[in-house]
C-alpha cells in the first residue's frame, strides 16, 4: 500500500501550481457550457471522471485529446446517458489512426425534453424544446523530443476543436472551443517506483464564449492535471486528477479499476466536489480485443440515480509495427496480470514460455521466481490441497497432449508441473520421453534433408534443416547445411532471372527486326528502345535503333516539303516538329520550320482579313448573326485582327 501512495506524490506539485492559478480563470459574464463538463464514457464515469479512465479508448479525447495517440486501430464508440429528470445525453466518437498521426471526430447531443414557455408577461405560451449539440474534431501524435541533455520519448500531444450549438424554442446560438493536452509516460530504470508512471495535463474550452442575443456567455474553462499507473501487470489501474474549473477552486478525482479476470473489470470512483451527483460512482465492464461494453452508476441523492452505458468497437489493421521486445514485454505484462488475479498456473506457463525465448529478460526472471515462491508458500499453507489439484489437472492435460502427439505443448505442461512440484516423477518421465522423441525427430529430419540435398532438391532440403533448428536451434550441422541451401537457391533464382531477361531481350529484338524489315519504322523504334533498356551494352540493337530513328527523321522531313509545296502549311509545320523530335539538332529542320511558320503566319493574316471583309458584307446586308460567326473565325486565324475585334464588340454591345 505504501508503494501506491508513493506513486501519487508527483501530482502534489502539479496541484499546487493549479491552485495558485485557479483564480485567474474567473471573468465577467455568465457561465455557459455546463453540458461540456458531463463526463463521457462509462468506464471513466465509473472511475469518478478521472481522465486516465479513457486513456486507451475512443472517448479519451473528451478528457485529454493526447490520449488518442495511444490508439493504433480504428475505433468507434457510442454512449447513452439516462441523466436526471428528462435530460438525455448521446455520444458518438470515432478514432482513425495513421502511421504518424491519429485523427478523431465526435458528436455529443443533449436533449432536455419539453420546457414550459412564457412570454414577457409571464403568461404560459406552451412547451418549447431545448437541446445542445457539440461537434468535435481532434488530432494527436506521439513525439520524441531532445533538448540538450533533456530527452522526452513517447511524449504525446493533442488538440481538439469543438463547434457548439444551443437551441431553445426558435432561438439558437453558436460558438466554438479549443482543447489542448499532453501525456508523458515516465521511464526510469534506476528508480523503478517511477517507471511506468504516466503524467497528463489538459486545458479545455478555450473560447470567446457563446453569444446569445446581446449577451455573451463564457464557457467554463477546465484544467486537468493527473497521474495514472497500472499495477501487477494490467490487473489494477489507479488514476488521480486535480480538476480546476474557472471561477472555482481545485478538487480531486480518484479512479480505481480491478480486473477480476482477463475480460471482466469492476470500477469505483471518487469526485471531491458535489453539485448534484454524489461523491462516489461505480461500474463494471466487459472487454475483448475487438469489443468493450461498460456500465456506470452515479447516485444523485434525492434526485433520480443515473445510468450510463457505452460500447466501443475496434476494426481494421493496427498501425503499430510490432517489435520483438514489445511483444515479449506484453507477454510478461499478461503473466503479471494473471498472477495478480490469482491464476498462478496460467501465469507460470506464459512466464515459462518467455523464459525459453528470452532467458536474459530480468523482469520475466523475477516474475518466474516470484511465482515459484508463491507455489512454495501454497504448499506450506492450508491451501496445499488446491495446489495439488492444479498439479493433477495440469499433469492430466499434459498426458492428453502427449497422446495426441502435441509434444511441444505437452512439454510445456510437464515443465510447469515440475515448477510446482520439482520431485514429480511422472512429469520427469514424460519429459524424458519427449526429449527422446525430439531427438528422433531431429535425426530423421536431418537425414531427409541430406537426402534431398543429394538429389538437388534444395527447397525440400532447406525445409528439413529448418525443422531441425526449430527443435534444436544449436544443431551446427543443420545450420551449416541450411546456409549452403540458401546460397544455392539464391544463385538459382538469380540465374533464372537472368535467363528470363535474356529471353525477353531476344523476343523484343526479333519483333523489332520483323517490324524494321516490314518498313514499320515507328513500331520497330519503340521495340528497339525497350530491348536496349534491358541490354544497354548491345551495340547491334543500338545501330538498328539509330537507323530506324534516322529513317523516320528523313521521312518526316520529306513529307513536310511535299505539304509545303502544296501550300498545306499546318501539316508541314506538324511534320517538321516531328522531324525535330527524331533529330533535335537538325539545322535543316529548324530553318525549314522557321521559314514555313513565317509563311503560314502571313497567310493566316491574309485569310483573316478576307474573312473580316466577308463578315462586313453580311453585316451591311443585315445578317448580323452570320457576320459574328465569320468574324469569330477571322480571330481564330489572327487573334490580333483589330477590325474583327471591333466588329464583334459592336455586335455584343447591340445584344446580338
Amino acid at each position: 500500500m505504501r508503494k501506491i501512495y508513493f506513486y501519487l506524490l508527483p501530482l502534489l506539485s502539479l496541484l499546487t501550481i493549479a491552485e495558485m492559478t485557479s483564480y485567474g480563470y474567473s471573468g465577467a459574464g455568465k457561465a455557459s457550457g455546463n453540458e461540456l463538463r458531463v463526463d463521457v464514457g462509462a468506464r471513466a464515469v465509473a472511475m469518478g471522471g478521472v481522465q486516465f479512465g479513457e486513456e486507451n479508448g475512443a472517448f479519451g479525447t473528451y478528457y485529454n485529446p493526447a490520449f488518442m495517440a495511444n490508439i493504433t486501430q480504428k475505433e468507434v464508440g457510442l454512449m447513452h446517458n439516462e441523466y436526471i429528470f428528462d435530460v438525455r445525453q448521446n455520444v458518438l466518437s470515432y478514432v482513425h489512426p495513421t502511421e504518424k498521426n491519429v485523427y478523431g471526430g465526435g458528436l455529443t447531443y443533449f436533449s432536455y425534453g419539453t420546457i414550459d414557455g412564457y412570454d414577457k408577461n409571464d403568461t404560459k405560451t406552451g412547451n418549447v424544446d431545448a437541446s445542445d449539440l457539440a461537434i468535435m474534431g481532434s488530432w494527436a501524435r506521439s513525439l520524441d523530443w531532445q533538448m540538450g541533455a533533456l530527452q522526452l520519448s513517447d511524449f504525446k500531444v493533442g488538440s481538439s476543436l469543438k463547434l457548439l450549438r444551443k437551441v431553445l424554442g426558435t432561438e439558437s446560438a453558436f460558438g466554438f472551443a479549443v482543447d489542448f493536452g499532453f501525456v508523458y509516460p515516465v521511464k526510469s530504470e534506476s528508480f523503478k517506483y517511477l517507471d511506468k508512471l504516466k503524467l497528463a495535463a489538459a486545458i479545455q474550452n478555450l473560447s470567446n464564449g457563446i453569444k446569445v442575443g446581446s449577451d455573451t456567455n463564457e464557457l467554463e474553462r477546465v484544467v486537468r492535471l493527473g497521474v495514472g499507473r497500472a499495477f501487477w501487470g494490467d490487473a489494477v489501474h489507479l488514476g488521480l486528477d486535480g480538476v480546476m474549473v474557472s471561477g472555482s477552486g481545485l478538487y480531486p478525482v480518484l479512479g480505481f479499476e480491478y480486473k477480476l479476470i482477463n475480460k471482466i473489470a469492476i470500477r469505483a470512483g471518487y469526485k471531491g466536489t458535489r453539485a448534484l451527483e454524489q461523491r462516489f460512482s461505480y461500474g463494471v465492464g466487459f472487454e475483448n480485443p475487438l469489443f468493450s461494453l461498460d456500465y456506470a452508476f452515479v447516485p444523485f441523492a434525492d434526485l433520480e440515480d443515473t445510468h450510463r452505458i457505452s460500447v466501443r468497437y475496434r476494426f481494421g489493421r493496427s498501425t503499430e509495427k510490432p517489435k520483438a521486445d514489445s511483444q515479449l514485454k506484453g507477454k510478461v505484462n499478461q503473466a503479471k496480470t494473471l498472477y495478480a488475479q490469482g491464476q498462478l498456473v496460467d501465469a507460470y506457463i506464459i512466464s515459462l514460455q518467455v523464459s525459453h525465448v528470452a532467458p536474459w529478460l530480468d523482469e520475466n526472471n523475477e516474475l518466474l521466481s516470484t511465482i515459484q515462491k508463491s507455489f512454495q508458500e501454497l504448499e506450506e499453507s492450508d491451501k496445499k490441497e488446491k495446489m495439488l489439484s492444479e498439479v493433477s489437472h495440469l499433469y492430466a492435460r499434459g498426458e492428453k497432449l502427449f497422446e495426441e502427439g502435441n509434444l511441444i505443448d505437452a512439454q510445456l505442461n510437464f515443465e510447469t508441473v515440475l515448477g510446482l512440484q520439482p520431485n514429480h516423477i511422472g512429469a520427469r518421465g514424460y519429459l524424458k520421453q519427449i526429449e527422446g522423441h525430439f531427438q528422433l525427430f531431429i535425426e530423421n529430419f536431418y537425414k531427409e534433408g541430406l537426402a534431398a540435398f543429394a538429389e538437388q532438391d534444395y527447397e525440400r532440403a532447406k525445409s528439413q534443416f529448418e525443422k531441425v533448428l526449430v527443435i534444436n536451434p544449436n544443431h551446427p550441422e543443420a545450420r551449416a547445411q541450411l546456409v549452403v541451401c540458401i546460397e544455392i537457391l539464391e544463385n538459382k533464382r538469380k540465374l533464372e532471372a537472368q535467363e528470363e531477361q535474356s529471353a525477353t531481350i531476344s523476343r523484343k529484338y526479333r519483333e523489332a527486326l520483323d517490324a524494321y524489315k516490314a518498313e514499320k519504322y515507328q513500331e520497330s523504334l519503340v521495340l528497339f528502345k525497350e530491348a536496349l533498356a534491358l541490354d544497354p551494352a548491345n551495340d547491334e540493337i543500338r545501330r538498328y535503333m539509330v537507323s530506324a530513328n534516322d529513317i523516320l527523321y528523313r521521312q518526316s522531313l520529306l513529307k513536310a516539303q511535299e505539304q509545303s509545296s502544296k501550300g498545306e502549311w499546318g501539316e508541314a509545320i506538324q511534320l517538321l516538329r516531328l522531324a525535330l523530335e527524331y533529330n533535335p539538332q537538325s539545322l535543316e529542320a529548324k530553318d525549314s520550320l522557321a521559314n514555313i511558320q513565317r509563311r503560314w503566319d502571313l497567310q493566316r493574316r491574309v485569310l483573316s482579313q478576307n474573312l473580316y471583309k466577308e463578315g462586313l458584307e453580311a453585316f451591311l446586308g443585315g445578317d448580323k448573326k452570320r457576320a459574328k460567326e465569320i468574324w469569330q473565325k477571322s480571330l481564330e486565324l489572327d487573334p490580333e485582327n483589330q477590325e474583327a475585334k471591333r466588329g464583334i464588340s459592336r455586335l455584343v454591345s447591340e445584344g446580338k
